[in-house]
């Protein structure tokens, strides 16, 4: 995610960000989740890709999380230590992702 931004040359580090690198994460479980469920990653990957294209351009920035992103990943955080795992999975910041890119 931080690498798409920087390339992208985005100030924040935004949901798009992380869901985009998600799905292109071939070893990751995202994909073959989603493809199980008969989603079109292709499609999804679109869509996503062109929100990020809408997002301004800043050079001479190092990007930061957005604060979108950070509500994000607090609540995975928080959903898995009260779930009593150590981390966050992908799976989890994924749907949390959806679920909050739907509000």
């Amino acid at each position: 995610a931080l690498e798409l931004a920087q390339e992208r040359n985005h100030q924040q580090i935004e949901p798009a960000h992380l869901s985009y690198a998600l799905l292109n994460d071939a070893q990751g479980l995202i994909v073959p989740i989603l493809e199980q469920k008969g989603i079109g990653v292709k499609g999804l990957l679109t869509t996503v890709d062109t929100e990020l294209a809408k997002l301004p351009e800043v050079e001479g920035q190092a990007p930061f999380i957005s604060n979108r992103l950070n509500k994000i990943l607090t609540e995975s955080q928080k959903i898995a230590t009260q779930m009593k795992d150590d981390f966050a999975s992908k799976r989890r910041v994924y749907v949390e992702i959806i679920r909050r890119e739907g509000e």
